[in-house]
């Protein structure tokens, strides 16, 4: 058992003023003092005198007195010890160019107790920590109410003594720089001011350090993208440094702060938004999850929504379905609406095949056009293709018509008849009769 000492406490404390200072300056001070045996208040040489924080150390005289002189202002806990009594200590302020004067008395000791076995209170042994840091705390009482200090042991070797804090008077302490994956043992040993030690119990608790996952990216639609109809999908990618499965919610809105939930811990990165209103700019965001609710955001993303409906189907007007057409060139004719008022421009084709593959004029304004070096004999088949300044277009039906050239009226508007004038047809006179048209 260590050396008998230490502790009761009462203590007198008599301030002298010294002389006065009109400056402004620090000065350090003094402290007088002496040691009693609280028994039979003669004086006790030898005890040792210290202090804390720490001054200077001295050892009582024969007439139990001490002095610790150059003390800067401050307070102190002020410790007596002396073998076979008990450790006393007062608390004393030392003010600037001031004399404090103190009495210690000791009370005979019969043993020097160990401290108690401190109580590791945080982290739980065998916690799981998700961060690069930790607060470890524990208490500790003393039987005979001695002063204890603390040694932290912590490494990630169960048998290493690697002391990472020593002779703190705290409770508790902070560990930074912790490393993933790893497990930490620790522990800590109380000391008393005779040196009497008990160690706690040892606990360990392994880092597993969770990542926000990365910042989600926008993969469509992109940022100003006009959106033609009322429905768009939404894409995006993200990834996680742990590799941690990962939820969305999604955010849209028609206004930039973007607080409209629509879609919740979702697990597909893409999504299909309907009922948009035409007219609207709508801004959106991805908010990605982990498993321990670890998040991270997007941009803001937004798109313009301009419902742009096709052109009406195109009516043919003429030549009519199944005309029969008696010269080499017709002009066609057509008619065509858009339901949004767009500039419309036309692709007319025309051919003898029944599928209609053959365009002969493109992107033109006007709803007719004349076409020439038709072959008697064929059948042509046309439609027109109309087109709005967005590209949406709409289709006619399939016209066809006959080119038959071969009762066509001469090109002068004349043509001459032959006739018999009477019935004698024996005596044919020919008459010529011109008839205009």
């Amino acid at each position: 058992m260590k050396a008998f000492s230490v502790l009761f406490v009462f203590s007198i404390i008599l301030s002298l003023t010294s002389c006065n200072d009109n400056t402004q300056s620090v000065e350090n001070g003094k402290i007088n003092g002496q040691v009693l045996s609280y028994k039979t208040m003669k004086p006790i040489a030898g005890a040792y005198i210290s202090t804390q924080p720490s001054t200077s150390n001295v050892m009582t005289d024969a007439s139990g007195n001490f002095v610790l002189t150059d003390v800067v202002p401050n307070s102190y806990l002020l410790f007596a010890n002396k073998f076979g009594y008990y450790q006393n200590y007062s608390s004393i302020t030392i003010q600037s160019g001031k004399t404090v004067n103190a009495i210690i008395l000791l009370k005979d000791s019969v043993v020097n107790n160990n401290p108690e076995k401190p109580l590791l209170l945080s982290p739980k042994d065998k916690a799981t920590i998700s961060s690069s840091e930790i607060l470890l705390e524990w208490s500790c009482a003393d039987p005979d109410n001695d002063y204890l200090t603390y040694d932290v042991i912590i490494d990630t070797n169960f048998l290493s003594g690697k002391i990472i804090f020593s002779n703190i008077n705290q409770t508790k302490v902070v560990i930074n720089n912790l490393i993933s994956g790893k497990t930490y043992y620790w522990k800590i040993i109380a000391k008393d001011t005779l040196g009497a030690i008990t160690e706690s119990n040892i606990y360990s608790f392994n880092v597993t350090i969770n990542h926000n996952p990365l910042k989600p990216v926008i993969l469509s639609p992109d940022e100003g993208t006009i959106i033609n109809g009322n429905e768009v999908q939404l894409e995006w990618s993200c990834t996680d440094p742990d590799n941690d499965n990962l939820t969305y919610d999604i955010l849209m809105d028609t206004i930039v702060v973007v607080g409209k939930l629509i879609y919740q811990n979702i697990t597909p990165n893409k999504v299909v938004v309907k009922n948009l209103i035409s007219g609207k700019t709508y801004y959106w965001k991805i908010i990605a999850k982990d498993k321990s609710d670890l998040s991270s955001e997007s941009n803001i993303y937004s798109f313009i929504v301009i419902i742009n409906h096709n052109p009406n189907e195109p009516v043919l007007l003429s030549p009519v379905d199944g005309a029969i057409i008696s010269k080499t060139y017709s002009q066609l004719n057509w008619s065509c609406y858009d339901p949004d008022n767009d500039n419309l421009t036309f692709d007319v084709y025309l051919d003898t095949n029944i599928f209609v593959e053959k365009i002969i004029n493109t992107n033109i304004t006007q709803t007719r056009i004349t076409v020439n070096n038709l072959i008697s004999g064929k059948t042509y088949y046309w439609k027109i293709i109309a087109k709005d300044n967005s590209g949406a277009s709409s289709e006619s039906d399939i016209y066809s018509f006959i080119c038959d050239t071969t009762n066509n009226i001469p090109e002068d508007n004349s043509f001459v008849c032959y006739f018999p004038f009477n019935n004698d047809v024996d005596n044919y006179i020919k008459n010529y009769l011109t008839v205009s048209y």
